[in-house]
């Protein structure tokens, strides 16, 4: 070791000590901007329902603006019946090629009866027909995958995605913006949605404007509860994806979410800001 670099050691170790006498060294912190726009809204009210970050995801798309927010929204939940979108749009697309009408018989009952039955009432019967028509649920899975933005080869390839209905808000976001931008493409779902389960999950308070929603629970052990929709905002409309995990009074979690995205989408088209 040089003379040099002991010195420089031994003045290092010097000014170290003095720090630590004077006590700890005030280090620069990098500040963490605080969440504004619909993600202060939508952390806010985790905060105020106290909620752990993986009991919940959240997707929230502008429909006007194009922008996106996501809480946890690459982790995987169980979306139970959300699946029926999805399916019911595959259906609905073969009856706008052509190939398909409302009275074609599936497995001996009517396609306008299934579909009806299965985004209306969430009809798990009428689902599985729709579903089983494949062959099997995997396959139903397959063919669905690209509405939620994946090839084939994709869906194959996530065992989560093929195993029931697991699925991301993300991705959940992306199969509602297929739905709604091309509304020819898949007729009927979104009025079958608009008639869905009146009074509750997005809609438990919220009457302002039409909402077209599908929910999914798994009721074995109430574990997990969710709801994924359109909300008609006038001038303002936004998607909505909320799924929770072992949460307390989950519909109210996935109602107040609600509501205050749509206060919020009303301050955009007015061009004021949301209440903190």
């Amino acid at each position: 070791m040089s003379l040099l670099t002991s010195c420089t050691a031994l003045i290092v170790s010097a000014v170290l000590a003095a720090s630590a006498a004077a006590g700890a060294v005030d280090l620069p912190q990098r500040e963490q901007p605080a969440a504004d726009g619909a993600a202060a809204v939508v952390e806010a009210v985790l905060a105020e329902k106290k909620l752990k970050p993986g009991q919940v995801t959240v997707g929230w798309k502008d429909l006007v603006s194009g922008e996106e927010y996501y809480y946890n929204g690459d982790d995987v939940f169980y979306g139970a019946s959300l699946y029926k979108v999805a399916l019911n749009m595959w259906y609905a697309e073969r009856v706008a090629n052509g190939e398909l009408t409302w009275d074609s018989l599936i497995r001996s009952a009517r396609l306008g009866a299934l579909t009806t039955g299965s985004l209306e009432n969430s009809n798990n019967n009428y689902s599985f027909t729709l579903s089983q028509a494949f062959g099997s649920y995997r396959k139903a899975r397959v063919a669905c995958a690209s509405y939620y933005g994946l090839t084939e080869e994709e869906a194959l390839a996530d065992r989560m995605y093929l195993r029931d209905h697991w699925i991301t808000a993300r991705r959940m976001i992306v199969c509602l913006d297929t739905l709604n931008s091309e509304p020819d493409r898949f007729p009927t779902v979104t009025d079958h949605l608009l008639k869905a389960q009146p009074g509750r999950y997005f809609r438990l308070r919220e009457d302002r404007w039409p909402i077209a929603q599908k929910y999914g629970a798994e009721t074995v052990n109430a574990r997990w509860l969710s709801t994924a929709g359109i909300v008609f905002v006038p001038d303002r409309p936004f998607l909505l994806v909320v799924m929770t995990r072992s949460a307390p009074k989950p519909e109210e979690i996935i109602t107040d979410i609600c509501v205050r995205l749509g206060d919020y989408a009303l301050t955009l088209r007015d061009g004021g800001e949301a209440e903190g």
